[in-house]
């Protein structure tokens, strides 16, 4: 519950920032629409390592969910297809960075993420990133 509302709320405010940056409009607006999809994205990337992550890693999961949300949203009306409600960026896009993600933001290697300024964990600790990949890979797509 805690990973849950840690990344849902930092997923909200990282896509408000990052809407309100990119905006091109003259008079910058702060979009209810990022805030509500952010969150929603948080909450959808945090999923796959709920129970295995520390809140910090959370945090970091919310965080890009966000970022990963406002710019994929971007992509797919620069691509022209059409998403009303922007599902895909916020179950597509924001669910890979977190299944992705969790492998390398356990409990044990989260704190090792923050303590090291964000330095990626494959370059630290490649074993463990590549047997935890090649094991969801094969849980999940039978590869």
């Amino acid at each position: 519950m805690v990973n849950s509302t840690i990344a849902a709320g930092s997923g909200c405010i990282s896509a408000l920032i990052v809407a309100f940056i990119s905006c091109k409009d003259t008079p910058r607006v702060i979009s209810p629409a990022a805030a509500n999809n952010g969150l929603l994205g948080g909450l959808v990337a945090v999923t796959a390592g709920c129970g295995t992550v520390d809140p910090e890693g959370a945090f970091v999961i919310g965080v890009v969910a966000g970022a990963v949300y406002v710019f994929s949203s971007k992509l797919m009306l620069k691509l022209k297809i059409d998403d009303v409600v922007d599902a895909a960026p916020v179950h597509l896009f924001c669910g890979s960075w977190g299944f992705l993600q969790q492998a390398y933001l356990r409990q044990k290697a989260s704190t090792l993420i923050l303590t090291t300024l964000i330095v990626p964990i494959i370059v630290l600790e490649p074993s463990m990133g590549a047997k935890e990949l090649s094991w969801e890979l094969k849980l999940f797509f039978g590869l």
